[in-house]
């Protein structure tokens, strides 16, 4: 009911718009009331909101002259604090569609034999080792490229997706997974450029000074900076050693962590293993402003990377820009001009993203691993959902139920 303001036409006017706009959406329990939420053009509009549980109802906007108005009257997000809960809620029937991890991949035949809809939904993004470039006592060894490429040598990707997986899981080289027709992924990160061999990590380690030590772990027989040598700020005689900080709570992510960590060992490169929560994981996954208090850190299951879109592309920079907080202190400023000239780029050619994918896949900006799939899991009465959208946006202006 208030005339139209101009009050952001002056910096501090802007400040002001900006600082009220973000005590509204800071006071999450005015969420379904407040008539700034309400102003929508879409086919959907919030009427309530749990600021404590998070479950949420949007309601079909009457206002909505747009094409696909909505079949349904409403429809609700539901949040659990389990998966075993999610997974309950599914078999009593009062979940219409909700999601499986791998880890409960032994659920799938009773939900197919009740006549469930099961399918994996690939999306557009990557599953990344972060790597602790700023750490004080890893970083000088992530920080080199041969490091980087032989410990990528020892991730097998296929076994993993087959094994761990259960088959719910793309193949990712680089920073985005390899979906089957996807334009948007350069043709090059098909193949892996640091393809599974015990073989090449061993002579990339052994080539760049380092040697097999009674303990069996490596350790720096020639410091130095020249091309044989370990490489800056490795000093003679350190053990190539790191911590790896995993994601509890899964058992493919468990499974994948010891698979890379037996790999690492039989040549020489020895992981501390460590597990956390996924609260724990995140906190510690900020840096900067770091330093980093890991070498390597694999997410908890469902923690997968999407990456930042302009124009409707990913571009990487909010994973692997400057300041990133998830990237481990990943600094390069070649790959900072890709992601730049990516997110600018007014052509219409894909070339601009196929170099900054490239770039990012062979500089290892992190390790890559295999991007888990969500499995989901669809009632039979629940029409519309299909096809899943390969950046996770839900479309339920376009479901319907059975018979209606």
């Amino acid at each position: 009911t208030c005339p139209v303001g101009n009050k952001a036409t002056t910096p501090a006017g802007a400040k002001t718009v900006t600082t009220f706009l973000m005590d509204q959406f800071r006071t999450s329990s005015s969420y379904s009331t407040n008539p700034l939420w309400k102003v929508v053009d879409g086919p959907w509009v919030i009427s309530s909101y749990n600021p404590v549980t998070k479950e949420t109802t949007f309601a079909r906007n009457t206002h909505y002259t747009g094409p696909t108005k909505p079949h349904l009257s409403a429809y609700t997000i539901v949040t659990f604090t389990t998966g075993a809960a999610e997974t309950n809620a599914l078999r009593a029937g009062t979940l219409s569609m909700g999601f499986l991890t791998p880890s409960e991949y032994d659920e799938i035949p009773y939900f197919k034999s009740h006549g469930y809809h099961v399918e994996g939904w690939p999306i557009y993004g990557n599953n990344a080792v972060e790597l602790g470039y700023t750490n004080p006592t890893y970083g000088p060894l992530v920080k080199q490229l041969y490091i980087r490429q032989a410990l990528q040598h020892l991730i097998t990707e296929k076994l993993y997706i087959s094994k761990a997986l259960h088959g719910y899981g793309q193949l990712d080289y680089g920073s985005l997974a390899v979906l089957p027709q996807a334009n948007v992924v350069s043709p090059t990160l098909s193949h892996p450029y640091y393809a599974y061999s015990l073989h090449t990590a061993t002579k990339l380690l052994s080539s760049h000074g380092w040697k097999l030590g009674k303990d069996g772990i490596d350790y720096c027989a020639h410091a130095g900076s020249g091309p044989h040598d370990c490489g800056t700020g490795i000093s003679s005689g350190k053990q190539l050693s790191l911590l790896l900080i995993y994601g509890t709570g899964s058992t493919s992510v468990l499974a994948e962590t010891e698979a890379f960590a037996a790999a690492a060992k039989s040549v020489g490169v020895h992981f501390t293993l460590k597990g956390e929560s996924e609260p724990t994981i995140e906190t510690q996954g900020e840096c900067p402003p770091g330093p980093c208090d890991y070498g390597l850190m694999i997410q908890a299951e469902g923690e997968l990377w999407t990456l930042g879109y302009q124009q409707g592309m990913p571009t990487g920079t909010e994973q692997f820009g400057p300041g990133a907080f998830y990237s481990g202190g990943y600094s390069s400023s070649e790959a900072f001009a890709l992601m730049k000239a990516a997110d600018y780029t007014s052509s219409s050619s894909l070339a601009p993203w196929y170099k900054m994918e490239e770039y990012l896949s062979k500089n290892l900006a992190s390790l890559w691993l295999p991007l888990t799939d969500s499995i989901t899991v669809v009632s039979p009465k629940l029409k519309g959902w299909s096809p899943l959208n390969p950046d996770t946006t839900f479309q339920p202006q376009f479901w319907y139920l059975a018979g209606k």
